[in-house]
């Protein structure tokens, strides 16, 4: 029976947070994932000698870590350093509104005291005003110390006795405390990137790399690529040409890595997986071996489909688990294809089971891979954030990953490897001619533009970046290097990052930060060139392109009813409406019942989901599940749920039932069909479907599912909608049979009944 080779690679990303011209980081991920992160899943790696595998750092991580251990700062560690006596009342309310980020269950109420001023602060409940001046000076130096100390790594915490004193004294502490913590947090940062290069020199781990400032390279090389998936499409109106700067980001990673390794990178992480053949000779010129990037991408490449069963299983294993040659205008490079269920399993399910029950689990299917394929060897890849999804497992997932890596190298039958490794020893024997042009997000570039804001952006790139092509021109041969630092703002405006949060996408709870450090650093491109930055840069990018608060679906879906967001993927394409976003809504002092409504559908069937408001609804506590669809498994920088948003603790599966039992919808279809869907109890299992007008006719229904979320499937013949159809939806939410909500608030879902070509036609801008 064959082999199967396992190639898990860890993703590890920062956006670049620190202003150039001020020196000053705006936002503390880079450090606090240094500790955490960074440093824990690396040292994990070697408490397993036998064990192979893979991390990618990202350049403009790297750089950061550096700055911070040559003395850099941010806003956040200087309201921790700064002594908590002296603390001036805009910093104690700073401190209060920012020093619970991070996940309340795992990371804040498992330490009584930090758990206890939580309790006190009480976000979404209490505003600030109203509860500063009851923090005392001991309190709040109790949370400067907390709001860092708790980001510790475990496997740090179990090899140094200082910092187990300090988790162990739990309150009370001085300010020699803090000082003891903030060297140790220096201590370990400066460790991070040593114990890398160390592991890579073992022969243990390969550390791969990523365009220098993450750009996504195909958008960059021509916006027209993102035609190919999305046709349809509205794109910006750009004049400067970036296709130089693809080589500026792939040349200078190298050389990044190459300075802090000893040797030059062989493996690459396409910013979010983003490929298109243009860029492959670009990769190959600067030395990259192989590159990874989504199942979906081969498949389209290729023109196949990976087809699962309901055990989510591949019908068809063998050609995804094995490497490719890609081959792109007399360039070759090899590439590995995530297996994106095998992936999501790791981010967003397991952390929801016992530790030996998940790796079990992971175990059964590879296993299940090798046995409907017996007579070849596969190489199996899982690839997903190194960062974010250990939040939501108990320890942080050390006792997850401690299990996983035992029982990885104790059969026989599976091996691990780096991926360059296996590629020296197994030379793909297949090609890949017509690369399709995609991300690892629905095969597209939907997520970086597209949208109103997402090509606004694009559009004030544009503009600065033609003001510094005239201002190097106008400078002469010395232009280039007397520029050389308002061209480094140039690049780092062109990070994904910035257009992941613009957009009705995805939501930070810090999206307006983002917008600023976006505008920030374009503005530094006119100051460092010794000019004003021009008024556009003030007008704030997320006021525009939101006229509504929904979007509209993009893709087909593939939905588990379940009650719970079973992947990333289930509800990625789906349209969605946020009540955070539903104009005058946040003023509303009785709360919502219902945060957020995902739409979406396959060819025949329309798909619905619903989320509780856990943060604003006076009577339902608790933060919103920790991992929410919302949630990437690739790394963002960790934005806790917003803090006008999470009162703690976080329900359990149970209370979440008990708060729905008082709920009760209502689904109103208008336009092409006259209906409402009704379900006064959903913990009930009933869901009534009346039909009006002339098809008037009621059914009692049970396709869906309610645990931590509501999810509907309503068949489109069952509404007698026909393909292209147009219709309306509106909801109304009831609280214990008195009306709470309506979304949308004052107007209505605008949708279309699907046609078979609808992914090809994408009739959504």
């Amino acid at each position: 029976m064959g082999q199967i080779y396992l190639a898990l690679l860890w993703h590890q990303h920062q956006p670049y947070y620190k202003d150039l011209v001020t020196g000053q980081s705006s936002l503390p991920w880079v450090r606090l994932h240094g500790i955490k992160d960074y440093m824990g899943l690396a040292w994990l790696l070697r408490e397993v000698p036998e064990l192979r595998q893979t991390i990618n750092l990202v350049p403009s991580l790297i750089v950061q870590i550096e700055d911070f251990l040559d003395g850099g700062t941010d806003k956040f560690l200087e309201h921790t350093t700064k002594p908590a006596d002296g603390l001036t009342e805009d910093e104690v309310k700073f401190i209060l509104d920012h020093f619970f980020m991070a996940h309340w269950e795992n990371m804040i109420n498992v330490h009584p005291r930090y758990g206890e001023l939580l309790s006190w602060r009480s976000p979404g409940r209490k505003s600030v005003d109203r509860v500063w001046k009851r923090f005392s000076t001991q309190d709040l130096l109790d949370l400067q110390i907390w709001a860092t100390l708790a980001w510790f790594h475990p496997t740090v915490l179990e090899r140094d006795d200082e910092l187990s004193g300090l988790i162990a004294k739990g309150r009370d502490y001085t300010e020699g405390d803090k000082a003891a913590m903030l060297a140790k947090q220096l201590e370990v940062l400066g460790q991070v990137l040593p114990l890398h290069r160390e592991l890579q020199e073992s022969g243990q781990l390969e550390v791969t790399t990523t365009p220098f400032f993450h750009p996504i390279l195909p958008l960059l090389w021509d916006m027209e690529l993102a035609h190919v998936a999305l046709p349809a499409m509205i794109m910006p109106q750009l004049r400067a040409n970036f296709r130089e700067d693809v080589a500026v980001h792939v040349s200078r990673a190298v050389e990044c890595y190459r300075e802090r390794f000893g040797c030059a990178p062989k493996g690459m992480w396409p910013s979010e997986g983003s490929v298109a053949p243009q860029i492959v000779p670009a990769l190959a010129e600067a030395g990259i071996q192989w590159i990874a990037t989504d199942e979906d991408i081969l498949a389209l490449s290729i023109g196949t489909h990976f087809d699962r069963d309901p055990q989510h299983h591949l019908v068809n294993p063998d050609l995804l688990y094995r490497p490719w040659r890609i081959s792109a205008d007399g360039a070759e490079i090899s590439a590995i294809f995530r297996d994106h269920q095998l992936s999501d399993m790791i981010g967003f399910k397991y952390q929801w089971q016992p530790a030996e029950d998940a790796v079990g689990d992971f175990i059964h299917r590879l296993d299940t891979i090798r046995r409907r394929s017996p007579r070849r060897d596969h190489l199996v890849s899982v690839i997903l954030d190194g960062e974010n999804a250990w939040e939501s497992y108990a320890g942080g997932g050390v006792p997850f990953l401690r299990a996983l890596y035992r029982e990885l190298v104790s059969h026989s039958w599976l091996t691990t490897v780096r991926v360059s490794d296996y590629l020296a020893e197994h030379r793909p024997e297949d090609r890949i001619d017509r690369l399709f042009p995609g991300s690892w997000i629905s095969h597209n570039f939907a997520t970086w533009v597209g949208h109103g804001e997402k090509n606004m952006g694009w559009e004030y790139l544009d503009r600065t970046r033609l003001f510094l092509e005239r201002e190097t021109a106008r400078r002469g041969e010395s232009g280039r290097e007397e520029l050389t630092d308002a061209w480094e703002e140039l690049y780092i405006g062109e990070g994904s990052d910035w257009f992941w949060w613009y957009g009705d996408d995805h939501y930070s709870g810090n999206d307006e930060e983002f917008d600023r450090l976006f505008r920030e650093h374009l503005k530094n491109v006119y100051r460092l060139a010794g000019a004003t930055p021009p008024d556009f840069l003030n007008n704030a990018i997320i006021q525009a392109g939101r006229p509504a608060p929904y979007s509209s679906p993009r893709a087909f879906l593939s939905v588990e009813l379940d009650g719970r967001p079973t992947s990333y993927f289930e509800w990625a394409s789906a349209g969605h409406y946020s009540h955070s976003r539903d104009g005058g809504t946040m003023q509303r002092v009785s709360g919502n019942v219902v945060s957020d409504i995902y739409l979406g559908f396959d060819e025949k069937t329309l798909f619905l989901r619903f989320d509780l408001d856990l943060g604003r609804s006076a009577d339902v506590p608790g933060p919103a599940p920790p991992q929410r669809a919302g949630k990437m498994p690739f790394p963002r920088p960790y934005i806790a749920p917003p803090t006008a948003r999470r009162p703690a603790p976080l329900p359990t599966e149970e209370e979440l039932l008990d708060m729905w039992s008082s709920v009760g919808i209502t689904v109103s279809f208008s336009g092409a069909v006259e209906a409402t869907l009704a379900l006064d109890d959903p913990t009930g299992r009933t869901m009534t479907l009346k039909l009006a007008g002339e098809e008037a006719a009621e059914k009692q229904m049970d396709s869906f599912a309610l645990r931590q979320i509501l999810e509907l499937a309503i068949p489109f013949e069952d509404l007698n909608l026909k393909p292209d159809d147009e219709f309306e939806i509106s909801v109304e939410i009831r609280r214990d049979g008195a009306i709470a909500q309506r979304a949308p608030e004052s107007s209505t879902i605008r949708m279309r009944a699907p046609t078979h070509d609808f992914e090809r036609l994408m009739w959504q801008a």
